[in-house]
């Protein structure tokens, strides 16, 4: 596409569309869908308006990898529904999204040398698909992922970045990560950081590195487990701004590296009973720790100026 194109239907299908430097695709306000090509999908070097429609990849052949290159452009959603789970959808460059992405059947990725991940909406992960980093993007150093929320279908998988994946909202039910049992995150070694403007739930089992610096020191991350009744964070627990909450009080966690505790901020909301263990040094910068009314295990303890409950 060299020059400009308005798409007025409700529904329009490309096998591939290709914007050239001075084209414009001014977008339906209802579903834009590219199938195939020979490489990419989707590739835009000029201008795409997404007009508040859906764009959706539909590879209706699982063989091979096809390449999405959206440019600087911003689009409102996007819909990855391949014939198959394997039938791959890598992005190149940056993906910047003002509403939702929903993975519904096929594996979406970042391609080496990718940019950034914004999602302002819910990112849905469903029917045994993926959303990842591709192998040369984890040996180039990842991404950074941005996300409204994450929801984990049974049997899907959200395969991490190594660097760091924010969650900035939540579902209208309240989830700002929420994985299904029978789900799978593979965390990378990397980061899972919440920046909520309220409280909200989180359903996991495992993070690497998990922050919370939620917006106010008074909002809630209510966690509970998927199974097992125990949280397990392999690394680093940091919580800069918010106050964490068991929502099964008899719950239990595992820290296996440095816990901070900062600002006025608080740890163990619910008369916690279970049993909690820091297998590192745990430091009060400020803020509020209740103990557990059942077993502390802590290899360490630091107070700066925080207060012990």
């Amino acid at each position: 596409l060299t020059g400009d194109l308005i798409a007025n239907d409700t529904t329009i299908s490309f096998g591939s569309l290709t914007i050239g430097s001075n084209g414009e695709y001014s977008a339906t306000s209802g579903t834009t869908t590219v199938d195939q090509g020979s490489t990419y999908v989707l590739r835009n070097l000029g201008t795409y308006t997404h007009n508040s429609g859906t764009l959706k990849v539909a590879r209706s052949s699982a063989s091979g990898t096809r390449f999405l290159e959206l440019g600087s452009a911003a689009i409102h959603k996007l819909v990855i529904d391949g014939s198959a789970t394997t039938a791959a959808v890598a992005f190149v460059g940056v993906v910047n999204c003002a509403g939702d992405l929903e993975v519904t059947n096929g594996d979406f990725r970042a391609y080496g040398g990718s940019g950034d991940v914004t999602i302002d909406g819910d990112v849905t992960v469903s029917n045994s698909s993926f959303f990842r980093t591709e192998t040369s993007q984890l040996a180039a150093g990842g991404v950074n992922a941005s996300l409204g929320s994450l929801s984990v279908a049974s049997g899907a998988t959200y395969d991490a970045t190594p660097l760091t994946t924010t969650i900035t909202n939540q579902t209208g039910g309240g989830y700002a990560w929420y994985n299904a049992s029978g789900g799978t995150f593979t965390h990378n070694n990397g980061l899972v950081k919440f920046t909520d403007n309220a409280s909200l739930y989180c359903q996991e089992n495992t993070f690497y590195d998990l922050e919370l610096n939620l917006s106010s020191v008074s909002l809630e991350f209510r966690w509970s487990d998927i199974s097992g009744n125990t949280l397990n964070i392999l690394n680093n627990f940091t919580i800069s701004s918010g106050r964490f909450k068991f929502n099964t009080a008899g719950d239990s966690i595992i820290v296996h590296g440095l816990t901070k505790l900062e600002s006025t901020s608080q740890y163990g909301l619910n008369s916690p009973s279970g049993t909690h263990t820091f297998n590192g040094l745990v430091t009060l910068n400020g803020g509020t720790w209740f103990l557990s009314s059942g077993t502390n295990n802590m290899a360490g303890i630091r107070n700066v100026g925080g207060t012990i409950s």
